[in-house]
Order: C-alpha cells, then sequence, then structure tokens
C-alpha cells in the first residue's frame, strides 16, 4: 500500500503537507510558504522509490533493515542468527504498526526469560543473550519509527532486563600467583604477563603488531582485536567501542620479555603469530590453570587481575578506565569493590601525612613579626 500524501492551500495563503502514514491516519508535516517547499517537505520524508506501506516486522526486517544497517564485522556474524532464532518466531508475522508497550514489555519481562537455548533443552538463555535478543529487536523498532513505518513507538522506557550478579567472583592473581601461571605456559608465558599487565582481551592481545609496542615509552597501542566468523580468523579494526582504542602503559619488565619476543619480526607482524583464541583458550590455557592447581578461571580474569594491579599500584578509577577502554561507569560498576577496598590503606597513609605535618609544624619557631 503505497503511501497518498496532499498539499494544500490555507485560507492564511500558507501551504500543508499531509501524508497517510502505515496505519492509515493522515499526518501533517507543517506549513509552508509556498507549494514548493510543502512538497519538498514530503520528498524528504517519503523518498521516490521508497514507499511507506504497512508491512510485517520480518518482512521490514529482511528488506529494509538488514540490507542497509552497518554492522561489525563480528556483531554481522552474530545476530541474523539471533533474530532468525530468538525474535523472529515471535514477531515474524506480526504487522508493524499493530504492537504495543503491553505486548513488547510481557514479552521481554515474561516470555523472553523462559526461552530456550536449543529446542527440547533444559538450558534457558542467559542473562547476556535476553539481552541481545531485546536489543536486536529493539534497533530494528527504532528503525521502523525513523523511516515512518510506526508512528509511534511500542519501546517501554525501561525493558525490564536487569543486569543480574556474576555466577562466581573474578579470581584476582597476586604477582607470584601471575608468575607461577606463567610458568606453566612455558613459551607462551609473555602472553599471561601481557594479559595480567596490559589488561588486554584475549582477542586484542592476539592482535598485537610489532608497530603497536613502543619499547622507549613502555606503551602498547590497541586498535585491532582478532576474531573468528564461521571458523575463519579475522583482523578487525573496528573495535567494541571508540574508547577501546587506546594507549596501555605497560611495566619495563613486561616490556623486555616483548622485545625479546619480537627481536627477529618485521614491522606489522604478529606479536604472537597467527593465534585463534578460542584455541589457545582451550588447548594452552584451561590445561595451564589445572597444571597450577588454580580454581577455575578464563583469561578475561587477568583483565581483572590489571585492573586490581593498577589500583593497588596508585592509579585511580579514571585512569584504570581508561586503559581498559571502558566507560567510566561500566569500570565502576565492575570494580568499585577492589577501589573501595583500597580505600582504609590510602587513607591511613593520608592520617600518617596529617599526622607527620603537625609534628612538623610543632617543632618550627615562629618568626617575630618585625615593627
Amino acid at each position: 500500500m503505497t503511501a497518498r500524501t496532499s498539499t494544500d492551500k490555507l485560507p492564511s495563503g500558507r501551504w500543508r503537507a499531509r501524508l497517510i502514514d502505515p496505519t492509515g491516519k493522515w499526518k501533517s508535516l507543517g506549513t509552508f510558504p509556498t507549494r514548493r517547499d510543502a512538497r519538498s517537505a514530503l520528498d524528504a520524508v517519503q523518498p521516490a522509490g521508497l514507499p511507506t506501506a504497512i508491512l510485517a516486522f520480518a518482512e521490514f526486517a529482511e528488506t529494509k533493515f538488514f540490507p542497509f544497517e552497518y554492522l561489525a564485522a563480528s556483531t554481522a556474524a552474530n545476530q541474523p542468527s539471533i533474530f532468525k532464532h530468538y525474535v523472529l518466531p515471535r514477531w515474524g508475522g506480526v504487522q508493524l504498526h499493530t504492537i504495543t508497550v503491553e505486548q513488547v514489555e510481557t514479552w521481554a519481562r515474561v516470555e523472553l526469560p523462559k526461552y530456550r537455548l536449543v529446542s527440547n533443552s533444559d538450558k534457558f538463555l542467559g542473562d547476556s543473550l535476553r539481552k541481545q535478543v531485546y536489543w536486536m529487536f529493539h534497533k530494528i523498532i527504532a528503525k521502523a519509527v525513523e523511516r515512518g513505518y510506526i508512528v509511534k513507538s511500542p519501546l517501554p522506557r525501561q525493558s525490564g532486563i536487569k543486569k543480574s550478579q556474576p555466577r562466581r567472583p573474578e579470581r584476582i592473581l597476586a604477582p607470584d600467583q601471575v608468575e607461577t601461571l606463567a610458568a606453566a605456559h612455558g613459551p607462551w608465558s609473555p602472553v599471561v604477563f601481557s594479559l595480567a599487565y596490559g589488561g588486554f582481551r584475549i582477542g586484542e592481545a592476539f592482535a598485537l603488531r610489532l608497530n603497536d609496542l613502543d619499547f622507549d615509552a613502555c606503551l602498547v597501542t590497541v586498535d585491532e582485536k582478532a576474531i573468528e566468523i564461521r571458523g575463519q580468523l579475522v583482523y578487525d579494526l573496528d573495535l567494541k567501542r571508540s574508547r577501546s582504542h587506546r594507549r596501555v602503559p605497560m611495566p619495563p619488565v613486561v616490556m623486555e620479555m616483548l622485545a625479546a619476543m619480537t627481536m627477529h619480526h618485521q614491522p606489522g607482524q604478529l606479536v604472537f603469530g597467527t593465534v585463534r583464541p578460542s584455541n589457545w583458550r582451550t588447548r594452552v590455557f584451561t590445561k595451564a590453570v589445572k597444571t597450577t592447581g588454580f580454581p577455575h578461571m578464563t583469561p578475561h580474569d587477568l583483565r581483572h587481575t590489571a585492573a586490581s594491579t593498577w589500583f593497588d599500584a596508585g592509579f585511580d578509577l579514571v585512569e584504570v578506565a581508561r586503559m581498559l577502554g571502558d566507560s567510566l561507569d561500566v569500570a565502576e560498576q565492575t570494580y568499585v569493590h577492589i577501589y573501595e577496598g583500597r580505600r582504609p590503606e590510602r587513607m591511613s597513609a593520608l592520617d600518617g601525612r596529617i599526622r607527620q605535618g603537625r609534628a612538623d609544624a610543632s617543632n618550627v619557631v615562629p618568626l617575630r613579626r618585625v615593627k
């Protein structure tokens, strides 16, 4: 159904531009001094060749959303699958303009938590995947509103999907434990030191190149990540967020290890070689953890170790957030318990400085005022 448009001359001499929206109701775009201006406003809302129509959710998503939506490589590989398995079965045949806020709230808060990970499985969607499913639906609806296929957004102000507490606390290693874990990795020990003291995500670590290492300033530049898409290893310059592109200070002792490892590397060559992050985690890291006897942990726990180490060294929350490539809100929510745990030590040190200052002041002979 192609939308009809109208330009009407009002008694005041101005021209009114109207069109029929996807629900079949007339919608005014305002008044304009000339008919040409009114026509231009209509053309801007409804370009030639892109008629506004009453579409089903699936038809809009498959013909108007995915073909034109810019997605990062890793996102583009995952989102169609999420759409197919979790969004399409519920909303595929529903017309866009009939979706209500009540339906979306019921789906997000009641139906979505009952979705099974796989058919005939006892496992349900985790909190992270539920958020991804809702965000996929959210983006499609928002784009439909933006392009005029829905007059008013049916999205509730709050989805009702809350972030749950982690299933287990993060494993934070002391320096001697990092040394033990690195020794269990053998030739892969520089990777462990880089993760534990650089706070890199595992994909960022395996995308580091010789050009990213500044040995004089002891800085490491993060501007690329290694990801696996349909079994293929890809190096993507599009990091998770713009703040993920960063320069991280690295202890000189770790830079010395990296310098020895890359002694014969060529510019642009990968520091740790061509490695699949998932393979390294399964075949190297997990086995090394079992060898040391440490509780179960993942490479991402070394990122928490880095944050804890930086707090111990005196870095504040803002500096830690920047070095991790996180926003201040995320860093505060994730690491505030570590930061606050150091507060008594800092307050004790501050108290000592104040007492020392008072003691020093009591020994100072006041100067006599010159008349």
